[in-house]
């Protein structure tokens, strides 16, 4: 080992080519990584969906979700499936089981076995299977819409979108559009039923005329002496227009029936289920996805650059506006980050000059932090790692550290060439005497970051970029450290000029009071055992009070409205513009961004929940990034909830405001899943749950997943009097969804996108009863029968969507907790826990049970324990390698426990709960607070070897003098660390609050633990040559009377 030490600190030449290679593949990483908000943690779930045209909810569960969910039982590998029926359509979100099974055989089960299912709706025509992927998320979205007075037409404005999606798609890195608002193009064919009673015609004839009539049809080939031609069979409309002239009846008279003679033909669009306003005015919102493989940031730049470009051929009367920017919250917390880390560098080269007090050994120490973050981000560019929130936040949580081995070698070279030993000797002795400790120290630090890995769900995704960057950032240091800077070192002129160290009279002071100290060693091994007592008795709230994620960055606020059922698109639209007014009093013009609203659901990210309703709508507020403006999101999301309310508004039924939180999804705050099939049972407990909830004080929007959708008009047939009549069931069906609904007859297909001609019965006499008793419906034989002769109607309520979990009926309750109660989700399930009991034994066919952020809470709490435990058990054989005893590394290991004080006092200091984030400081912590300790006992190790036999009195003095050895680069390793972080920690640089608890915690920690290596060590030393010489004197007192 030491022929190699010296071969790299004497080859200047090989340590400045490995530099430049370091730099150069550094500087590739910096121009080619990717940049993203969070990292891209696979969900490892699945969404099934479909449309069932004319369907109500019970329709689709029975004719649809549930022949799906019999088939996904079949499937191995599943860990919950959950379903929605809602008219016209349904979903079904599949989660897989990551235990045991591989994530991408499972999924293509599931794809495979869902092609071929038994007894589903035959009006199914397919089923959508998406792997769900938060990289195919939205990245910009912008709103289309005309000005006021324009007198712009909505083809026109639909012409342009179209021309503008068309162009967006061209635009590097973008890999799909999709928009909100947009009305497709169709062919209307108005029946009137006046002339189909006067020509005896019905709708199902209409309807199979067309599409009998438009029709391609390659025929074959004809085949001739020269040449073979293909017969092609050509009956397509080469204008829509066309349509009216089918022939429904001809006879050989020569007289004929055309659909335009019984129907009005028109071109217009299909009938929308939403309607959008940005900014108040009515528009198009149009939604872009970036490639998988693409950047965030360079993706916005190309669309934001072709925007600009066509500019000049936007058409006049028409405007484009910004809606949402993903681009912006990735620049500013990125910049925010390496603004702190920035300031945290210049930090620690000032305490480096300070502490070292030469500036050739201050550079090269501090250059280590440079060196290794090159490496690390040219490995993250070789693992296609992106450079996000957590990525940065793992280098600046390990910035001060990588400089902590490059001290303590540099100060142990530089204080053997102080002695005037030459500089390749010093450069190869020092490393050599201190190699083995920083080794283990970066062991020991690498074993606390590896149990993160086993963190499951969504959570442990999220974290996991954080432990990969830091363990290789360490082992970089490690490299920089033990082969770079003893080389610099080597070579660098030491000044001869003996220079007045102003650090000697403190360490001088250390060194007086530690032998003072060591006398009283168990009265201050006591005291520290009280403050452990005292902390924990303090902190216990904060403890208690754990929440997943302490973090007020957000920059989006949804208004979740509701009223009265019956109330359309137009007039809900309506009702949302005092809303808008209201926002635009509340939020400051330089706060906002855009207002999108979206009337007709209550969707905030593209997949309808709960179904299409016109008396819903949801209004998105998207603010500047916080670094941009002074109040935080729930301050205004406060005065918007003052403002905005169903006592000030009451024609609204429904107003809930709430921030959208930024990463990782963990459900609502408080949910409860009922599960059973008795409807009457689930909304007695349903009722029941929201009571309680409600008479607990920081409780808010209570709100449940049942509700009742449209009126209906059930038909009751009279199966005698249809079989009489030589009439079938689905015939009957299917000639009242034309009516009303319309059926798309046929379609032209263009290069841009398909024109349905769709036959319905015409709009006025659609809010006719007497129509619809008077519906005429033919039967087998042509006869046309009328709807009243062989069915009635009666009035009932249905339900708006039919939810399942795991196949069984479910509905759930869900609540928030508002920002200024000290409540939180683990609090309100602990208080639920015995009334949900209660409950279960009153209704023992009925599970209860908890979802949301308590469930995620409880499972990631369960996984950080056993991440703690399996750190400190890791941390703690690897100090058995080192010091090939058991007593010393348990002396080292108290450090972990009592550095938790520091972290604990800092979180109730700053009024701070403990979070997931603030756990993952901790167990990093342990893994940090043992290095310095480490390094202290190897040290002391060595003094008390040099002078065996010596008494107490002497063993003072010499721990005493080791530990005065030591002082400078326990402090220095202590400050630069703390340093690195702080900046994060206060927002020096810009505020990170997602990376707040870990700063704080590491901090703080290591502050605390500085205490611990200085005087809680050596104490406990002592304290243990204390005890072996009790064992000897024992041992010996026991030989002699063996000998008596």
């Amino acid at each position: 080992m030491e022929t190699l030490l010296k071969y790299f600190a004497k080859n200047k030449i090989l340590v400045n080519i490995m530099i430049i290679i370091i730099i150069i593949l550094g500087a590739i990483g910096i121009m080619n990584i990717k940049q993203d908000l969070f990292p891209q943690a696979t969900l490892d779930s699945m969404i099934v969906s479909f449309v069932y045209p004319g369907a109500a909810p019970i329709d689709v569960e029975k004719n649809a979700i549930i022949p799906i969910e019999r088939k996904l039982k079949t499937i191995s590998g599943i860990k919950k499936y959950t379903s929605m029926s809602m008219e016209n359509q349904g979903r079904i979100i599949i989660t897989i089981d990551e235990d045991g099974n591989d994530v991408k055989d499972v999924k293509a089960e599931i794809t495979r076995e869902l092609q071929s299912i038994p007894d589903l709706a035959e009006d199914i025509d397919h089923i959508n299977i998406i792997d769900a992927n938060p990289d195919k998320m939205p990245v910009y979205e912008l709103g289309v819409y005309i000005q006021d007075g324009a007198g712009i037409s909505e083809k026109e404005l639909y012409n342009f979108v179209d021309t503008l999606e068309r162009k967006l798609l061209k635009v590097d890195g973008v890999s799909d559009v999709s928009d909100e608002g947009y009305r497709e193009k169709e062919i209307k064919i108005n029946v009137s039923p006046d002339k189909m009673a006067k020509y005896y015609i019905s709708l199902n004839e209409i309807v199979n005329s067309i599409q009998k009539r438009n029709v391609r049809v390659t025929g074959g080939t004809l085949q001739s002496v020269n040449e073979d031609k293909s017969i092609v069979t050509i009956g397509q409309f080469e204008k829509p227009i066309e349509v009216g002239e089918v022939i429904i009846r001809s006879n050989f008279d020569g007289e004929r029936v055309l659909v335009k003679d019984i129907a009005d033909i028109e071109e217009g669009f299909k009938k929308s289920s939403i309607d959008v306003k940005v900014d108040g005015r009515k528009g198009v919102s149009v939604s872009i996805k970036k490639k998988p493989s693409s950047d965030v940031v360079s993706t916005v730049k190309n669309i934001k650059k072709m925007l600009s470009a066509e500019k000049i051929n936007i058409p006049a009367g028409i405007e484009i506006a910004r809606i949402s920017d993903s681009s912006l919250s990735i620049i500013s917390l990125l910049d925010i980050t390496i603004n702190n880390a920035f300031i945290g560098f210049i930090i620690v080269f000032l305490i480096l000059l300070l502490f070292l007090q030469d500036i050739g050994t201050a550079f090269w120490t501090a250059f280590g932090i440079p060196i290794t973050l090159l490496i690390t981000i040219a490995y993250m560019n070789i693992t296609h790692q992106t450079l996000n929130m957590l990525t940065l936040g793992a280098m600046v949580t390990v910035m001060g550290m990588l400089v902590d081995n490059g001290i303590v070698i540099a100060e142990t070279i530089f204080e053997k060439r102080s002695k005037g030993i030459g500089g390749l000797d010093a450069s190869v002795h020092g490393i050599k005497e201190v190699l083995s400790p920083i080794t283990f120290g970066v062991i020991t630090t690498v074993v606390a970051f590896i149990p993160m890995f086993f963190i499951k769900g969504i959570m442990g995704k999220f974290i996991r970029v954080f432990p990969i960057v830091i363990i290789v950032a360490l082992i970089a240091s490690l490299f920089e450290a033990s082969i770079l800077l003893p080389n610099h070192l080597a070579h660098m002129k030491v000044s001869t000029k003996k220079k007045k160290d102003w650090f000697e009279p403190i360490a001088m002071l250390y060194e007086k009071g530690l032998k003072k100290l060591l006398t009283l060693r168990y009265p201050v091994v006591l005291f520290f055992i009280i403050l452990f007592g005292i902390t924990i008795f303090i902190s216990k709230d904060t403890v208690k009070d754990f929440v997943m994620m302490e973090d007020d960055s957000a920059d989006q606020i949804n208004i979740v409205l509701e009223v009265p059922k019956g109330i359309n698109l137009a007039k809900t639209g309506n009702f949302t513009n005092e809303i808008e007014k209201a926002i635009n009093n509340i939020v400051y013009h330089n706060e906002l961004i855009s207002v999108k609203t979206t009337i007709g659901h209550h969707s905030s990210g593209g997949m309808s929940q709960g179904g299409y309703h016109e008396n819903w709508a949801i209004i998105g507020i998207n603010l500047v990034p916080l670094s941009e403006r002074k109040r935080y999101a729930t301050e205004i999301v406060e005065q918007l909830r003052n403002d905005i309310n169903i006592e000030k508004m009451p024609h609204f039924t429904k107003i809930v405001i709430n921030k959208i939180a930024k990463g990782p999804p963990t459900g609502s705050e408080v949910e409860v899943k009922i599960i059973g099939d008795d409807y009457n049972k689930i909304d007695e407990i349903k009722v029941k749950i929201k009571n309680e909830l409600a008479s607990i004080s920081g409780i808010i929007n209570i709100e449940d997943s049942a509700f009742n959708g449209k009126d209906e008009l059930v038909l009751v047939l009279n199966y005698d009097r249809i079989a009489q009549l030589d009439l079938n069931v689905a015939s009957i069906a299917s000639t009242i969804r034309t009516a009303y609904d319309g059926t798309v007859a046929t379609y032209i297909q263009t290069s841009d996108n398909k024109l349905d001609f769709r036959v319905k019965i015409k709009d006025d006499y659609q809010k006719d009863m007497t129509f619809l008793y008077n519906l005429l419906i033919s039967n087998n034989q042509g006869r046309l029968i009328r709807l009243k002769d062989v069915a009635h109607f009666k009035s009932s309520e249905s339900k708006a969507t039919i939810d399942h979990y795991d196949g069984d009926r479910v509905v759930s309750v869900t609540a928030g907790i508002k920002s200024d109660s000290d409540l939180t989700s683990s609090k309100v399930m602990l208080q639920l826990k015995p009334y949900l009991k209660t409950l279960k034994n009153e209704y023992n066919d009925i599970d209860l049970l908890f979802e949301g952020e308590a469930s995620e809470t409880k499972s990631a709490m369960g996984d950080l324990l056993l991440a703690f435990a399996i750190a400190v058990l890791m941390i703690y054989l690897v100090l058995i390698l080192l010091f090939k005893n058991l007593s010393q590394p348990f002396i080292v290991m108290l450090t972990i426990p009592f550095g938790i004080i520091g972290a604990l006092l800092a979180f109730v200091a700053h009024g701070m709960s403990l979070s997931f984030m603030g756990v993952i400081g901790i167990i990093g912590l342990s893994g940090v607070v043992v290095n310095a300790s480490i390094v202290m006992v190897d040290f002391i190790n060595k003094v008390v070897e040099e002078n065996p036999g010596a008494d107490s009195k002497l063993l003072k003095e010499f721990i005493a003098s080791g530990a005065k050895q030591r002082l400078r680069p326990v402090i220095l390793t202590t400050l630069t660390t703390v340093a690195g972080l702080l900046p994060t920690a206060y927002g020096i640089g810009g505020r990170s609050d997602m990376l707040i608890p870990i700063v704080i915690a590491m901090a703080y920690g290591l502050l605390f633990a500085t205490f611990l290596t200085l005087i809680f060590i050596p104490a406990l030393y002592m304290i243990r040559l204390d005890l072996i010489k009790l064992e000897n004197f024992i041992k010996g007192l026991f030989i002699k009377r063996k000998i008596a």
